[in-house]
C-alpha cells in the first residue's frame, strides 16, 4: 500500500457513503409510505458522510470541527442508524445508554485532543465506541432475532460482526502497535490504511444489505397479501371471477362462482364469459358493460345468469377495474340474491294479495282499476267493473263449519277465474264479495257475467255433500257510468244490490229499471 496515505483513504470512503446516500435516500423514498424506521437510516449515513468529510479536512480546519466533531458525527450516525434498524422492525428500545456512550466518547476525544493529545488513544476510545455499537447492532440483527426477523436482518448483522471484529482489531492495535505520538495528524501506516479499505467495503455492504432487508421485507408483505386474498378469494360464498378487459377472456374464477352456476372449473378458464353463456340475457350484458366503460365500474347490478341447469340465478353484481401484470381485468364480484329477490316478491304478492284465495286485494285491485281507467281514457276506450256477492253463502258457514266455507271460497275463485279468462282481473274485496274488471263494454261484459252466475250455481262437491249457492252480479260501464274509482263502484254496488233485492242469481247492468233488461236465470238450477 506504498504511496497510500490515510488522507486518500478517507477521501474514497466520503465519496462511497455520499453514493450509499443516494441509494439509502432513494430506498427510503420509495417505501416511506409503506415502511418506517428509513428516514434515521437515511440521516445516519448523511452524519457519517459529514463526518468523513470533516476529517478529510483535517489540518485545514480546526480540531473541534475536524477530531471532536469527527468522532460524535460518525457515532451519532451509528445511533441513527440503530434507530431506524429498530423503528424498521417495530422494535422500541431505549438509547439513554448510548447516548451517555456518545457523552463519554465526546469528553474522551476531547481530552486527548487538547489536554493530552494522543492519535492511538483517540483511535482507541472511537474503536471502544465502535466495538460497543457494532455489537448493538448484532444483538438486534442475530442474537435477539426470531427466525422471521433473522431472514429480514441477516445481512445487516454480519456486516457488524465484521464490524465489531475490525474495532476491536484496531482496539488492541492502536494501544500496543502506534507510536504514541502527540500529534493532530492522520493516522498513517499500512494496517491503518487496510482497516480504513476494510470499513469502506463494509459501507458498500450496509446499504447493500439494507436495501436487501425492504426488499425481502417487501415480498413478505406480499405473500401476506397474496394469502389475504387466496383466503378471500377461495373462501368467499360469493362468486369472483377475473376477466380481460380486452376480449373477456376468464383469467381465474373461484369455487363460490363455479358453485352457484355449477360450472366446471377446467372448463371456464380461458374461455369468455360469452361463449360459457354466462349471462342469461345478452341484453342485461351489454347494458352492464356500457356501465363499466362509462363509469369504470359497476355496483350491485341485478343481473340474471345461467345455471348449468338450465334455471336462472339472480345475481347482485359489482365489477372493478385492477391491473394485473399490466394489462386490464375486470374484477367481479356476484352475490346471488336469487332467495332473496323470490322472498320479496313472495312479500309483494302477499301485500297485493287475499291469502285465501290468491286473488288481489282491495287496495291492489283499486290500484290496478285506476291505472285501467287511465288508459281507457288515453285511448278512448270502455271498461267494465262488476261487483259479485254469494247467495246463501252464510248458511254454509252456519250449517258446515268456516273449513268448507274457505273450500267453498276457494273452489268459486277458480270458476270465476276460469269464466272471465285471461283478459280480465279478479279481486277479492271481503268475505263472500268480489270485484271483476274487464275491457269490454256492456254486451261482453253482460256476457262474462252471466257465464260467472251460471258457474257459480252449479253444486259443489266437498266431503261427499252437495252444496249450492248463486250469486248476484252487478256491472257499471266507464265512462259511462262514473269516471273515477268512487263512482264507477258506487254505481256497479248499486246494480249488485238490486239484483239482490229481486232475488239474487242474476245479473244487472246499472241504469237498467225494466226487469226484462235484469236476466233472472231461474231454471238453471236444472
Amino acid at each position: 500500500m506504498e504511496g497510500l496515505d490515510f488522507r486518500t483513504v478517507v477521501l474514497g470512503g466520503f465519496i462511497l457513503f455520499c453514493v450509499c446516500i443516494i441509494l439509502v435516500g432513494t430506498l427510503w423514498r420509495q417505501s416511506r409510505g409503506r415502511f418506517c424506521g428509513l428516514g434515521y437510516s437515511f440521516l445516519g449515513f448523511i452524519l457519517i458522510s459529514l463526518g468523513l468529510g470533516l476529517m478529510f479536512l483535517r489540518g485545514i480546519v480546526g480540531p473541534f470541527f475536524s477530531v471532536v466533531m469527527v468522532n460524535s458525527l460518525m457515532i451519532v450516525g451509528l445511533i441513527f442508524g440503530l434507530i431506524g434498524l429498530e423503528t424498521f422492525l417495530g422494535l422500541k428500545n431505549s438509547h439513554r445508554k448510548d447516548f451517555i456512550i456518545l457523552t463519554i466518547l465526546t469528553s474522551a476525544i476531547a481530552y486527548f485532543t487538547y489536554l493530552n493529545p494522543s492519535t492511538p488513544k483517540r483511535i482507541a476510545c472511537f474503536s471502544a465506541s465502535m466495538s460497543y455499537f457494532s455489537w448493538r447492532y448484532i444483538r438486534i440483527a442475530i442474537l435477539d432475532a426470531d427466525r422471521s426477523r433473522k431472514n429480514l436482518t441477516l445481512g445487516i448483522g454480519l456486516v457488524f460482526v465484521v464490524y465489531f471484529i475490525i474495532a476491536v482489531a484496531r482496539f488492541i492495535t492502536a494501544l500496543s502497535l502506534y507510536y504514541d505520538a502527540h500529534s493532530l495528524e492522520l493516522p498513517s501506516g499500512g494496517i491503518e490504511i487496510f482497516f480504513g479499505y476494510a470499513q469502506q467495503t463494509l459501507i458498500v455492504l450496509w446499504a447493500y444489505a439494507l436495501n436487501l432487508m425492504v426488499n425481502k421485507k417487501l415480498m413478505q408483505e406480499l405473500d401476506k397479501e397474496r394469502l389475504k386474498f387466496s383466503a378471500v378469494f377461495n373462501g368467499s360464498p360469493h362468486g369472483i371471477v377475473l376477466t380481460k378487459l380486452s376480449d373477456g377472456e376468464i383469467i381465474d374464477a373461484n369455487p363460490g362462482l363455479t358453485r352457484m352456476l355449477g360450472l366446471d372449473y377446467k372448463n371456464v378458464l380461458g374461455k369468455t364469459i360469452v361463449k360459457i353463456e354466462l349471462c342469461a340475457s345478452l341484453e342485461e350484458r351489454s347494458k352492464m358493460i356500457r356501465r363499466v366503460l362509462q363509469d369504470g365500474s359497476v355496483r350491485d347490478m341485478e343481473i340474471k345468469f345461467k345455471h348449468s341447469s338450465g334455471r336462472q340465478v339472480v345475481g347482485a353484481l359489482s365489477i372493478d377495474q385492477v391491473s394485473v401484470n399490466g394489462e386490464g381485468v375486470l374484477l367481479s364480484t356476484i352475490v346471488d340474491v336469487t332467495e332473496q329477490k323470490d322472498m320479496e316478491q313472495q312479500i309483494a304478492k302477499m301485500a297485493q294479495t287475499d291469502p285465501l284465495t290468491g286473488l288481489l286485494n282491495r287496495a291492489a285491485f283499486s290500484d290496478r282499476l285506476d291505472r285501467a281507467m287511465k288508459k281507457a281514457s288515453f285511448k278512448g276506450q270502455k271498461l267494465s267493473l262488476m261487483f259479485l256477492d254469494l247467495d246463501r253463502f252464510k248458511p254454509v258457514n252456519d250449517d258446515f263449519g268456516h273449513a268448507v266455507g274457505d273450500v267453498v271460497l276457494r273452489q268459486t275463485t277458480e270458476r270465476i277465474t276460469d269464466a272471465v279468462g285471461n283478459d280480465g282481473t279478479v279481486g277479492r274485496i271481503g268475505g263472500d264479495e268480489f270485484v271483476v274488471l274487464v275491457p269490454f263494454g256492456e254486451e261482453q261484459a253482460r256476457s262474462i257475467g252471466e257465464r260467472i252466475v251460471l258457474a257459480i250455481e252449479r253444486p259443489f262437491e266437498i266431503d261427499d255433500r252437495s252444496i249450492r249457492i248463486s250469486c248476484s252480479v252487478g256491472i257499471a260501464i266507464y265512462p259511462d257510468h262514473g269516471t273515477d274509482e268512487i263512482e264507477l263502484a258506487k254505481n256497479a254496488d248499486q246494480a249488485m244490490y238490486a239484483v239482490k233485492k229481486a232475488g239474487g242469481n242474476g245479473v244487472r247492468v246499472f241504469g237498467q229499471t225494466d226487469d226484462t233488461d235484469r236476466i233472472r236465470l231461474e231454471g238453471a238450477w236444472g
